[in-house]
């Protein structure tokens, strides 16, 4: 895909090849829901191992059309990010510090810190949103579907 961002096959033997070898895409980064991580992973193998174009794209279409008809579970839908500081640190507004603030005024007790992974998922609202706008705590956000 790009330097440092590829993924293939890895063999070691002439009968068969050894694993799926992903580096830096969507499969093995953790700024990404599952969901993500999971449809290109089961793509990447119908079209690596299987060699059935097809089917990945079918597979693709058939989770697209589940997430559009809200069939997607939301668990596989949280994203999360660490906090490296406050909001002020930040150049620009981002969706888990957004998150860390209103997580901070509705508990200031459970409130993520400084290092910690806070986890959101992205709600539906007006057009032309922000992203930052649209972020929520993920037992928030079930009261959005």
């Amino acid at each position: 895909m790009a330097k440092k961002r590829y993924a293939g096959l890895y063999w070691t033997r002439v009968e068969a090849y050894d694993k799926l070898d992903c580096k830096g895409i969507e499969t093995v980064r953790r700024d990404n829901c599952q969901l993500v991580r999971t449809v290109i992973n089961t793509c990447l193998r119908k079209i690596l191992i299987d060699q059935d174009v097809k089917g990945a794209t079918n597979y693709a279409k058939s989770q697209i059309s589940a997430l559009l008809n809200n069939k997607i579970d939301l668990s596989l839908l949280i994203v999360s990010k660490s906090l490296s500081g406050d909001g002020s640190s930040y150049k620009n507004k981002q969706p888990h510090v957004e998150v860390a603030e209103k997580m901070r005024k509705r508990d200031p007790g459970s409130a993520p810190v400084v290092g910690d992974r806070v986890p959101y998922v992205i709600i539906q609202a007006a057009k032309n949103t922000p992203v930052y706008l649209k972020s929520e705590d993920p037992l928030y956000g079930k009261l959005f579907r």
